[in-house]
């Protein structure tokens, strides 16, 4: 999403097919603000950490939850991880206070 001010990205899809489509569509993600997370699932935030590396002024905004560990329920009563990948999930935890001002350093409200 883009006005005149700001750029921001909502989700980032599954892995790193975030960096072609931007550049498919001639979106700068350097120039990206802010981050949004609808939700803390790979298919929407695992192409966070690469863009990250391109978009490192960019803010992260999620709730909380999102980092909590998430799993998918087999009909043959096993499951199987659909978080947010560990990595990920560490560097958003360990955020400093001034980047995550909303919420006690344990938690994530915002990221850089």
């Amino acid at each position: 999403m883009r006005t005149a001010r700001w750029q921001l990205l909502f989700d980032t899809g599954q892995t790193e097919p975030i960096l072609r489509n931007a550049a498919v569509l001639g979106l700068h993600l350097d120039a990206v603000q802010a981050i949004a997370l609808s939700h803390g699932h790979y298919d929407h935030t695992g192409g966070l950490d690469a863009v990250r590396q391109v978009a490192r002024q960019a803010r992260v905004f999620l709730h909380p939850d999102a980092v909590n560990v998430k799993f998918w329920g087999q009909p043959d009563g096993s499951s199987r991880p659909v978080g947010m990948a560990g990595e990920t999930t560490r560097q958003l935890q360990q955020a400093p206070p001034s980047v995550n001002p909303a919420l006690p350093s344990a938690s994530v409200a915002s990221a850089r």
